[in-house]
C-alpha cells in the first residue's frame, strides 16, 4: 500500500509545512494586505499615465508632509487655482478608473 504524503501528516500529526510558508500563507490571505498592494498597483498605473504637471500636483498635495492646500499647490507651481483644480479632478478620474481596474 502506498500512503500519500497528506495521509501520513494528517495521521502521524507532521506540521503542515514550516513557520516561514504559515506567514506567507496568512500573507497571501490578509484581505487588508491585499487592498494595499492593489491600491499600490493602481497608484503606479495612475502616475504613469501623468505629465509632469499632473505630477507635480499629486505629488504636492498627496505625499508632501505639510499637506498643502490647494490654493498653496497652485501658488507653488505658478498655476491659477481653477487650473489645478481641474487637474485634481483629472487626477482623480484617473485613478478611480484604476482602481475600479484592479478591484
Amino acid at each position: 500500500m502506498r500512503l500519500s504524503i497528506d495521509f501520513i501528516r494528517s495521521n502521524l500529526l507532521l506540521p503542515t509545512s514550516s513557520p516561514v510558508e504559515e506567514i506567507v500563507i496568512k500573507w497571501d490571505e490578509d484581505r487588508h494586505l491585499k487592498s494595499l498592494y492593489a491600491f499600490k498597483e493602481a497608484v503606479e498605473l495612475t502616475l504613469s499615465e501623468f505629465n509632469d504637471e499632473n505630477k507635480e500636483i499629486f505629488f504636492a498635495h498627496w505625499l508632501d508632509v505639510n499637506e498643502p492646500s490647494w490654493e498653496e499647490i497652485a501658488e507653488k507651481l505658478y498655476m491659477s487655482v481653477a487650473k489645478v483644480y481641474r487637474k485634481r479632478r483629472i487626477i482623480i478620474e484617473i485613478l478611480d478608473k484604476h482602481s475600479g481596474e484592479l478591484g
